[in-house]
């Protein structure tokens, strides 16, 4: 597992340490699921508000643009994990909860270097990503 880098702050054991390296360890687990194909997981690892709305994402469109990917990209290889967790920021956006904001830097299976940005929420006490789905790009014909 990559070690996380965070952002505005050392890496000194703090409470806001802590908190960033359970997201961190969380996004890993998204990723991990992902490189395994289990997109069903990967599915439930959305929040669970965004999913109630089927007009928002079904597991169906879901899973096809999660196999889009893949097969566009092949596993990744996460290189880092950047968080900021903005617990006294809470928003309307995301329900009044806790949000992390982040970046994910990861290398495909032809090398390339890519780089996600990334909004996790907590719901409850567990993390969950705000992404609906992967865009893979269209290929020049």
């Amino acid at each position: 597992m990559v070690q996380p880098t965070f952002f505005g702050h050392s890496a000194m054991t703090t409470k806001l340490d802590r908190a960033n390296q359970v997201v961190a360890r969380r996004i890993g687990e998204f990723y991990k699921a992902m490189n395994a194909m289990d997109f069903a997981r990967c599915f439930r690892m959305i929040d669970p508000e965004v999913r109630k709305s089927p007009r928002s994402v079904t597991l169906n469109n879901y899973v096809n643009s999660l196999r889009t990917f893949m097969t566009k990209f092949g596993k990744i290889d996460v290189q880092s994990i950047e968080i900021a967790i903005h617990s006294h920021e809470k928003t309307r956006l995301y329900g009044e909860r806790e949000f992390a904001v982040g970046q994910t830097s990861w290398i495909d299976e032809h090398g390339e270097p890519h780089v996600f940005e990334e909004r996790w929420v907590k719901n409850m006490r567990t993390w969950f990503t705000r992404s609906t789905g992967l865009v893979t790009p269209a290929v020049a014909r």
